[in-house]
């Protein structure tokens, strides 16, 4: 269904005060602490450290806390196990708001998860990086129950005592801007040049073609092309993606890490190797943005990480890239410009999200996107009614496989509009096996036509409430530095928490790889361009041969299984979302 643009871009009901968080359904504590029976005793999990205490707290810190709150992530929808999620998903937020001159003016990173059910402010330290947490790395079994959760290996060693801890979830494909970046550190070097061709798989191509189509379309194949170079370049007696993960560790960019990728196929994207917090990853879009042109942030080690960390020649380049990306779907929504669902009501689903432009490069003369497969929303949305009345552009990369869902980009107002310049990104565990209850009845959202939409309406709600918030700031006021927030002192840890219970492998296992393609589904490339896992759920990147046999579990109709899955295997990316949760509640 296609009913008239959605007019408001932020939301379908009025936002809360940001400084007091909302009513929410399932009321718990910031320092939760729950006895879980498992084998007939009590065990008890970690006692987390409480957040810092609201009048610590900078006026961005409170506004994501706040829209952490309002989006309410305890109660997505698992289509997997058919009701609302048992476990609190893994949501990393990171927002960095800056003032006219491209100054920092504030920045912010929440965390969610079953230690943190309502949220937690990850203190930002002197070096503009969140030290105060145990990262580890994400293994869906233990998230699942079939391990013990908090128990796994560490990101950065040497963090034990940190008073946080966090199950940093797959990045999915927003891995692939790391490697966009490495081409130009090396280029920035010398050691590539991005005028040349380069050939893959018998396929030749100038590198610029398979940078575009790597984070426009997010096409596996042009990301294993580019991966697989980046281990065939030698810079200074290292290959080019060891000097990529040595140059993010410089930077002080350290759960930045594309690892174990595969030298002979570029592909081999895991878990195991590869990883990206949400603080860091928006540091890593900073430094594309430019900023005011000076010093970013000051390493531990004492490393200045200032703009000219890219060549003029080579932020140009990217930008360039970034700013046709095709797939506006998760944390702005302007694929699904006015669309509704037979199960969502009247009002535009998803919502809205940050009010951006989608551009022009990805739409067709009709208006509807590039990424459109026969069936699909797409094919028959016109996006240019809500590009008529967006506010602002939004340069981004996004990800998505089963159990992984992300976004990252920065946003600028439009000329006109209320000032805003932030960088967002958002990681999680939320990926097209969860989504909202509403659609229950379509088996799986992602995989039915009848809603085509891959991730979770909280997404839009969560980043069109800090979009509002920012927005209602504008650009008056002077510049405050933010001073780092207070660390909490570390609480004593008792036992892991265990899961109660064992969420069972599931069956429909889309191990396409790729996030759609814009191209012919026929197409869709059967090559493995990453073999990692996340979990026995699916795969944990977004390549590989899918199931065909699988999808009958999904409740979705075959052909239109096959056909998202073949989009997803190809590469491409996901759909548009936009703003408000639809979670309908007594009194709402």
């Amino acid at each position: 269904m296609h009913s008239s643009p959605h007019h408001d871009p932020r939301s379908r009901r009025s936002a809360p005060s940001l400084s007091v968080p909302p009513r929410r359904r399932r009321g718990r504590g910031l320092a939760a602490v729950t006895a879980v029976l498992v084998g007939g005793t009590l065990a008890v999990p970690v006692a987390v450290s409480a957040a810092p205490a609201a009048d610590e707290l900078t006026a961005l810190e409170s506004d994501v806390l706040g829209a952490v709150a309002n989006a309410d992530f305890s109660g997505v929808y698992d289509f997997d196990r058919g009701r609302v999620t048992e476990q609190v998903p893994q949501v990393d937020v990171a927002v960095i708001e800056l003032d006219e001159q491209g100054r920092i003016r504030d920045r912010a990173n929440v965390l969610v998860s079953r230690d943190y059910p309502d949220g937690v402010v990850a203190p930002i330290d002197d070096s503009l990086s969140s030290s105060s947490v145990r990262w580890q790395r994400w293994e869906q079994n233990r998230f699942d129950g079939s391990g013990v959760y908090g128990e796994g290996t560490d990101i950065i060693p040497g963090r034990e005592d940190a008073p946080l801890r966090y199950m940093s979830t797959y990045p999915a494909s927003l891995l692939k801007s790391m490697a966009a970046f490495g081409l130009v550190f090396l280029s920035d070097h010398g050691a590539i040049d991005l005028e040349a061709d380069y050939t893959f798989d018998g396929v030749t191509k100038p590198i610029q073609q398979w940078t575009s189509e790597m984070i426009r379309m997010s096409n596996n194949t042009s990301s294993q092309a580019m991966i697989k170079m980046l281990h065939e370049v030698r810079y200074e007696g290292q290959t080019g993606i060891e000097f990529l993960n040595d140059e993010l560790q410089r930077l002080g960019l350290t759960t930045l890490q594309l690892q174990g990728t595969s030298a002979t196929t570029g592909g081999g994207w895991s878990n195991g190797g590869v990883s990206m917090t949400s603080f860091d990853t928006a540091r890593l879009d900073l430094i594309l943005d430019g900023g005011s042109g000076g010093v970013l942030w000051t390493t531990d080690a004492g490393v200045d990480v200032a703009s000219d960390v890219l060549s003029e020649e080579g932020r140009d380049w990217l930008l360039d890239i970034w700013s046709g990306s095709a797939y506006h779907w998760m944390l702005d929504t302007g694929n699904f410009c006015g669309w509704t669902t037979p199960y969502t009501g009247e009002s535009q689903y998803p919502a809205v999200g940050i009010p951006a432009v989608v551009p022009e490069s990805s739409l067709k003369a009709d208006g509807t996107s590039t990424i459109a497969w026969a069936g699909s929303p797409f094919a028959s949305i016109d996006v240019r009614p809500c590009n008529e009345t967006a506010e602002v552009t939004y340069y981004n990369k996004y990800g998505l496989t089963y159990n992984a869902g992300s976004d990252a980009g920065i946003v600028r107002s439009l000329e006109g509009k209320d000032f805003r310049h932030y960088i967002i990104a958002v990681t999680s565990n939320l990926g097209y096996r969860y989504g909202d209850e509403e659609l229950a009845a379509t088996g799986n959202a992602c995989l039915s036509n009848e809603s085509s939409f891959c991730y979770t309406d909280r997404f839009p709600v969560l980043a069109g409430t800090i979009d509002a918030a920012i927005a209602a700031r504008g650009a008056a006021g002077p510049v405050e530095t933010p001073e780092p927030t207070a660390t909490p002192e570390p609480t004593v840890s008792p036992e892991p928490t265990p899961s109660a219970t064992s969420v069972p492998t599931s069956t429909a296992t889309p191990g396409s790889g790729g996030e759609g393609s814009g191209a012919d589904p026929s197409e869709a490339s059967g090559s493995d361009a990453a073999s990692g896992s996340d979990g026995g759920q699916a795969t944990g990147s977004e390549a590989g041969a899918a199931d065909d046999g699988s999808l009958a579990a999904t409740g979705s109709d075959a052909a239109t299984a096959l056909t998202v899955l073949a989009l997803l295997a190809l590469g491409g990316g996901a759909l548009a979302l936009t703003l408000t949760r639809r979670r309908r509640t007594a009194g709402e």
